[in-house]
């Protein structure tokens, strides 16, 4: 990582535990051997109702990478400060998603990430985006509190997905035209990183950096290789060998 990290110059960053134990390991290994100009650190979503866990979010990973890089913060772009990261289903109002991103847009965080009038957003040219995969699940406060106020659990959304990256959803070929719609709507609430953005960085050096671990992450990941989605992934042994047998059954 701290290799592909010294040839980037604008990383994004995602949320979550695995991030969050990556640039750990950054701040304790030290910062990659780097030319003159920082590394641009950008946060890729909002705040996630229900997350508790503020050290794993998107800003305050990027700021911490920007410390372990750069020494300082500056080059930072955060997405904090009343951003929303999911919209959450709280007045159950007909135009609700359309009224929050209406206002969303406005700020100036969100448009120096994802670009405003005019001009395009940090994340339009990133060049290397440490990120993860999961699906939903119990341990995640964030689906525990997001999903059921959209009458789904998660147990039914990992069904009707591969999983996600960085919090993108990957829905299932083989859907009905009605579950097809449904995982667009939740889509729809996402107001961070899309896969166009990660199809950007896939095809950039070092590109985009996907950290897994574990066999239960064998069909999300296998699904991001497929879509073009990952140029470098980081695994561990259990994983290796649950994607090394559906590969080779499949030829």
């Amino acid at each position: 990582l701290l290799s592909m990290l010294s040839r980037a110059e604008y990383a994004g960053v995602a949320w979550g535990k695995m991030v969050a134990g990556v640039i750990r390991g950054v701040e304790r290994h030290g910062p990659p051997t780097r030319a003159a100009r920082p590394l641009e650190c950008v946060a890729t979503v909002g705040g996630l109702i229900g997350e508790p866990r503020a050290e794993a979010t998107s800003s305050i990973l990027a700021s911490r990478l920007a410390l372990a890089v750069n020494g300082d913060y500056r080059a930072v772009h955060r997405l904090d400060g009343g951003v929303e990261g999911f919209i959450a289903s709280l007045t159950h109002a007909p135009n609700e998603v359309a009224s929050a991103r209406e206002r969303m847009v406005l700020f100036p965080q969100y448009q120096d990430v994802f670009g405003g009038p005019g001009r395009p957003g940090a994340i339009d040219v990133l060049d290397a985006f440490v990120t993860s995969c999961g699906n939903a699940h119990h341990r995640s406060a964030f689906w525990r509190v997001a999903l059921p106020q959209l009458n789904i659990s998660p147990e039914e959304l990992n069904d009707l997905t591969y999983g996600n990256v960085g919090g993108a959803l990957l829905a299932r070929d083989d859907l009905s035209e009605k579950d097809r719609a449904r995982i667009a709507a939740i889509n729809d609430r996402w107001t961070g990183v899309t896969l166009r953005h990660y199809e950007q960085c896939a095809r950039r050096d070092p590109g985009v950096i996907l950290l897994a671990l574990s066999h239960n992450k064998a069909d999300v990941v296998l699904k991001c290789v497929e879509l073009g989605l990952v140029t470098e992934l980081v695994i561990d042994a259990d994983l290796e060998a649950s994607l090394w047998r559906r590969v080779g059954a499949a030829g």
